[in-house]
């Protein structure tokens, strides 16, 4: 599966470019714009997964090379916040399992409904919805899920996600906070608008993450998270920075647990 969970298999990463462009002005699918949540421009790579572009520079790929794992996207020319027919096609293929994804886009061109259906070896295997919600600053704050109920709540403080919390059915409630400063590090500004919602924020929407770098899910936080909690286990995310501040990789350890992930980002 094509993920972008901090770990030892598939990681991600992103290319820069420095020019100031206002915002584009969206009508329909086919004008999404990744450059209104990534202002340096989409990743090249993160870790072994390349982000390939189309001549419009919307992600049309995510995939590691020589791996037959990846995530597609296709940009229709239906207008931004209809419900008659999805923007957006995201196809996941981890053989024999496909998940194609009908994302509908709100007018600001980021996803608020998702029709899933599961396919294994070309049989429909399971259908589910998905529901996302933004704030005023279009940052991501609620996600719901029909299959198993799953209920995902992101709370900002300061531009930043401090707390989310995660309820499903049969499971108990998962709450994990998050902090942007220690007594030794000061915030680090996402200038890139790298996100990792799985990994360092505790926010799992499945396949669905890919479609942020796509521009499809919001606008970044403010800050690099830099330590997290959940159940008294702490996570820490030491970044390192190039000379223009731009995260090139991420090392993300536990306090609890010997285990630890990383991740590149190439520029």
């Amino acid at each position: 599966m094509v993920t972008l969970t901090v770990g030892t298999t598939m990681m991600a990463s992103c290319s820069k470019d420095n020019s100031d462009e206002p915002e584009q002005k969206m009508v329909n699918g086919t004008d999404v714009n990744p450059r209104n949540v990534f202002p340096l421009g989409l990743p090249k790579k993160i870790s072994e997964i390349v982000l390939t572009l189309n001549e419009k520079g919307q992600l049309v790929q995510f995939a590691e090379p020589k791996s037959n794992d990846r995530a597609t996207f296709e940009y229709k020319d239906v207008a931004l916040g209809s419900t008659q027919a999805p923007q957006v096609i995201l196809t996941e293929t981890d053989e024999p399992d496909k998940h194609v994804y009908e994302l509908y886009l709100n007018q600001d061109g980021f996803v608020t409904h998702a029709k899933e259906t599961h396919y294994r070896n070309d049989h429909i295997a399971g259908k589910a919805t998905w529901d996302f919600a933004y704030n005023a600053d279009n940052q991501l704050k609620d996600v719901k899920c029909s299959a198993d109920k799953k209920h995902i709540v992101l709370e900002y403080q300061n531009g930043n996600v401090v707390k989310t919390t995660t309820t499903a059915a049969g499971k108990p409630t998962e709450v994990t906070t998050i902090t942007y400063a220690t007594a030794s590090i000061r915030p680090i500004e996402n200038k890139t608008g790298v996100m990792l919602f799985g990994a360092t924020l505790d926010a799992d929407f499945d396949n669905l993450e890919a479609a942020y770098y796509a521009g499809l899910l919001g606008k970044p936080s403010k800050n690099l998270p830099l330590q997290s909690e959940k159940s008294g286990n702490k996570a820490t995310s030491k970044w390192t920075l190039d000379s223009n501040g731009n995260p090139t990789a991420l090392d993300h350890s536990f306090s609890n647990s010997s285990e630890r992930f990383s991740t590149t980002f190439t520029w």
